[in-house]
């Protein structure tokens, strides 16, 4: 099954916190595509070194957007009020974007591979293919009066933490990913 990884995945890779192996043993995956919605998270979010990373990664992978992309778009705007009936407090434009990679999974039949837990109350009123990985212990917060209760929906105000996060991350490719998208294409097993 093609499978594409949500900006939450591809920001892990890139400082490091997970690997590609980690992910596939968790989300057995066939050819790896690119959403352009997550590579434009990714390089809105991407700064110093990091920017050349995202780009040679952007490069590497098959881009996989759904057929009719621009009626996509309009089947967002419509859902997210019944998505998120708080959406006004959220941030929109984060939303906006998770929906379209929401879509992208249903529409093309790929799985969405992602840390982010929000994911699954989208595939109850959008059905698509979903593997939801454990947040890796080094972005696990200790307990706080500000954190969110255990098994509530947290979706934070603003950029995406996962795009601010990345700002601090180390200028290397995602381990592994680039050198697995390769050896598949190579094999023959991921066409270009």
């Amino acid at each position: 099954m093609i499978g594409f990884f949500d900006t939450s995945v591809h920001v892990a890779l890139l400082r490091g916190e997970i690997t590609v192996d980690h992910v596939l043993e968790r989300a057995p995956v066939g050819p790896i595509r690119l959403s352009p919605v997550v590579a434009s998270e990714l390089l809105r979010g991407a700064r110093g070194r990091a920017v050349a990373a995202v780009e040679r990664m952007i490069k590497a992978l098959v881009p996989l957007e759904p057929p009719g992309w621009g009626a996509r778009w309009l089947e967002a705007g419509r859902l997210l009020s019944r998505v998120f009936a708080d959406h006004q407090n959220v941030g929109l434009a984060r939303l906006q974007n998770d929906v379209l990679i929401a879509l992208t999974a249903r529409h093309t039949g790929a799985l969405l591979v992602t840390l982010d837990r929000h994911f699954t109350a989208l595939s109850r009123v959008v059905p698509f293919g979903l593997v939801v990985l454990p947040v890796p212990a080094c972005r696990q917060r200790s307990a706080s009066p500000h954190s969110p209760p255990a098994g509530r929906l947290h979706v934070s105000v603003g950029p995406e933490p996962a795009v601010r996060q990345m700002r601090r991350a180390p200028a290397q490719d995602p381990p592994g990913l680039l050198r697995v998208c390769l050896q598949r294409r190579a094999r023959g097993r991921e066409p270009r």
